[in-house]
């Protein structure tokens, strides 16, 4: 029970940088908007919810890596630092290769702009 109010500290502590903030914050909205043109457009083939799932998923991830109490303390404690290299590599990232942003694009594309 001692350790609560130390927990509660570090829990408490997020970075707010607002450069990093703003682009998670823009690729999503990028994201959402695409798969809701492509649900549009294409309503017998709409972008599958499970894509958006991972990739939202991954956006988040970022978020608590890089902004949240991880990414508070990592230029303070190496474990924090490590922890935020495991989050990035080994959960964030293939989370957003599984949301299949390239494919995404492609759909929302004009055939023109394609090729």
């Amino acid at each position: 029970m001692r350790n609560v109010p130390q927990l509660m500290d570090f829990l408490g502590t997020w970075s707010l940088d607002p450069i990093p903030a703003a682009c998670l914050l823009v690729t999503a909205a990028g994201y959402l908007w695409a798969a809701e043109l492509v649900r549009r457009r294409q309503p017998a083939r709409p972008w599958p919810r499970r894509h958006t799932a991972c990739f939202i998923a991954g956006i988040v991830l970022l978020w608590l890596a890089i902004l949240g109490p991880v990414g508070g303390f990592d230029d303070i404690f190496f474990w924090a630092h490590m922890t935020q290299h495991l989050i990035l590599t080994m959960l964030a990232a293939p989370l957003l290769v599984l949301g299949e942003p390239v494919l995404l694009i492609l759909r929302v594309a004009t055939p023109a702009w394609r090729r």
